[in-house]
C-alpha cells in the first residue's frame, strides 16, 4: 500500500514542487514495484479467501465476502494498470487510450481504501487500537487524496491545497491521539 500511496500523491502534488520533480520521472517504476509487491499479498490472502468464497461461502462472514470480492476486482484492475505502466507497452499504445485506461487507477485507489477499511472494521469494532488508528490514518490519507484530486480538477488556488492538507492531517492526528491516550 505504501508505494501505491506514493504513486497516488505524486499525481496531485503541485508540478512546481521539488518532490514532484524528483518523483514524477520514476512514477511508473514505483507503480510497477507496488504491483509486484502486491502479488505477495494476493497470494498470501487470496488462496485462503478465494477458496472459502468458492467452496465454503455459507460459513464466511458477509464482510469477508465483500472484502474478497473487492480484492478480486482490485486484481482485475491491477493487471492492465501494471502492464500499461511498462514503458515498452505505453509507447505502443495510443496516448488517449492509455490515459483513459490509466484513469481506472482512481477506481483502483478508491477500492483499495474500501477494501482496507472493511478488512480492519471487525478488529476495530472488537476494540483493537491498532485497527482503529489504521482506519483513521487510511481515512485521512483517502480524504486528503480525494480533496487534492478534486482541488486539482477544479483549479482551486494553492492556498486551498495547503489548508486541505493541514486540516486532514490535523484531524487524523487529533483522532489518533484521542484514541491512543483517551
Amino acid at each position: 500500500m505504501g508505494f501505491f500511496t506514493i504513486v497516488m500523491f505524486i499525481g496531485v502534488l503541485d508540478t512546481e514542487t521539488n518532490t514532484r520533480k524528483l518523483l514524477a520521472p520514476i512514477r511508473a517504476e514505483l507503480s510497477i514495484l507496488a504491483s509486484i509487491l502486491s502479488i505477495g499479498h494476493v497470494i498470501n490472502y487470496g488462496e485462503a479467501y478465494l477458496g472459502q468464497l468458492l467452496y465454503n461461502t455459507q460459513n464466511m462472514p458477509s464482510l469477508r465476502i465483500s472484502t474478497t470480492i473487492i480484492a478480486i476486482i482490485l486484481v482485475v484492475l491491477l493487471i492492465p494498470l501494471a502492464i500499461t505502466s511498462l514503458k515498452i507497452v505505453r509507447k505502443k499504445m495510443n496516448q488517449q487510450k492509455w490515459k483513459g485506461l490509466q484513469r481506472l487507477s482512481y477506481l483502483f485507489y478508491g477500492l483499495i481504501f474500501v477494501h482496507v477499511v472493511l478488512a480492519l472494521l471487525p478488529a476495530a469494532i472488537a476494540g483493537s487500537a491498532t485497527a482503529l488508528i489504521s482506519m483513521y490514518l487510511y481515512s485521512g490519507l483517502g480524504g486528503l487524496y480525494a480533496t487534492l484530486r478534486i482541488q486539482e480538477s477544479v483549479g482551486s488556488p494553492k492556498s486551498f491545497r495547503m489548508i486541505a492538507v493541514c486540516c486532514v492531517c490535523g484531524i487524523v492526528l487529533i483522532l489518533s491521539l484521542l484514541f491512543a491516550f483517551g
